[in-house]
């Protein structure tokens, strides 16, 4: 049996597309858009969905078609609902969505620091190591210090505490 302790939020289903049971699926990891099932939570019970089909809406949405799900009625009665993968794939997920960044360019506090050349995950704080023509950094990945991502150009937005990049 599936435990809800035993899983972390991948995502969630944000509303129907179309009258055919289509649903558009907001995706937080980059795993979730490579994964053929999630998890839902129905009536307090963490229940596994396969995904039949699905395409990209944009960046971070997907518009998915589930097995069983094959109205606009079906459908709505799963908006809203958290989209859940088990937690031995998070670390699997981590390293994967970060190795996905390398050659992003980092901007913190309006300054362009260079590109992400790689990513340590020997220790147990994740680094990118970023690299420019001048200077090499290695800035801890955390959910603190990103503002934003733009996937479009291939950059991340960041906020570093005083005195971070010193220490580099």
């Amino acid at each position: 049996m599936i435990k809800k302790e035993d899983l972390f939020v991948a995502g969630k289903l944000l509303k129907t597309h179309g009258v055919k049971g289509e649903i558009c699926l907001l995706i937080n990891v980059d795993v979730l858009a490579d994964s053929n099932y999630f998890i839902c939570e129905i009536d307090g019970l963490p229940i596994p969905f396969y995904i039949e089909k699905r395409r990209a809406k944009n960046d971070t949405v997907d518009i998915v078609k589930i097995e069983g799900v094959d109205s606009e009625s079906d459908a709505s009665m799963m908006l809203g609902s958290l989209v859940y993968l088990p937690k031995e794939l998070q670390e699997e997920i981590e390293q994967a969505s970060y190795s996905f960044f390398i050659g992003y360019s980092v901007v913190a506090d309006g300054k362009n620091l260079g590109k992400i050349i790689s990513v340590d995950d020997q220790t147990a704080n994740i680094l990118f190591e970023i690299k420019s023509a001048t200077d090499d950094y290695m800035i801890p990945v955390t959910d603190d210090f990103i503002e934003s991502i733009d996937k479009k150009k291939k950059c991340i937005y960041m906020y570093l505490p005083e005195g971070l990049l010193s220490i580099n």
